[in-house]
C-alpha cells in the first residue's frame, strides 16, 4: 500500500527548493561590470544620452589594453551608482562603426562626458576617486588634491589645529 503523504511531501520539497532558488537569483547583487553599460551602436548611445544627463563613456582601442582602466571604471560605477551612468565602447569590436561616426580614435583609450549631448573630454587622473569627484561636479574646477601645482601646499583639514610638526 502506497503512503498518501509521499506526493504531498514531494510537492512541498519541490516548492521549497524553487523558492530558495528564486530568492538566490533575485537577491543576487549586481556585479560592478553590469553597472557599466556596453554601447555598440549610435542608437544605443543616443538613447543613453537622451535619458540620462550625466554620462561618462570610456572609448577603448582594445579592452585588453585598457583592462586596468576598465577595472577602475567599474569600481567608480559602484560608488556613483544612481548619480551618473558609465558606459564602455570597444572600438575594436562591434562598435567600430560608432567610433568612426563620432570620429573617436582612442590610443589606447579616451573618456568623454555627456550632459544630454557631448560636454567635454575627461582630463583628470584615471583613479576611482578622481572619476567619482568629476561625475559629482562635471562642470566644476579641478579639486586641489588633483592639481599638480598644489602638491607642495599643505592643506589643513581641521581649523582647530594649533601647530603642525613637520
Amino acid at each position: 500500500m502506497a503512503d498518501p503523504l509521499k506526493p504531498a511531501l514531494g510537492f512541498l520539497l519541490l516548492t521549497v527548493v524553487l523558492f530558495l532558488l528564486q530568492t538566490t537569483i533575485t537577491c543576487k547583487k549586481p556585479t560592478s561590470m553590469s553597472l557599466v553599460e556596453n554601447i555598440i551602436d549610435a542608437k544605443e548611445l543616443k538613447k543613453l544620452c537622451r535619458t540620462r544627463n550625466n554620462v561618462l563613456i570610456l572609448f577603448t582601442k582594445s579592452t585588453r589594453q585598457s583592462s586596468e582602466l576598465i577595472n577602475v571604471f567599474s569600481k567608480a560605477a559602484e560608488i556613483i551608482r544612481g548619480q551618473a551612468s558609465l558606459a564602455l565602447v570597444d572600438c575594436s569590436g562591434d562598435a567600430k562603426k560608432l567610433c568612426r561616426k563620432l570620429k573617436v580614435t582612442p590610443e589606447p583609450h579616451i573618456l568623454k562626458h555627456y550632459k544630454w549631448e557631448y560636454h567635454k573630454d575627461y582630463d583628470r587622473k584615471h583613479t576611482v576617486q578622481s572619476i567619482v569627484n568629476f561625475l559629482k561636479d562635471p562642470a566644476g574646477d579641478l579639486p586641489w588634491e588633483e592639481d599638480e601645482r598644489a602638491k607642495d601646499v599643505l592643506h589643513i583639514a581641521d581649523s582647530n589645529v594649533m601647530h603642525i610638526n613637520i
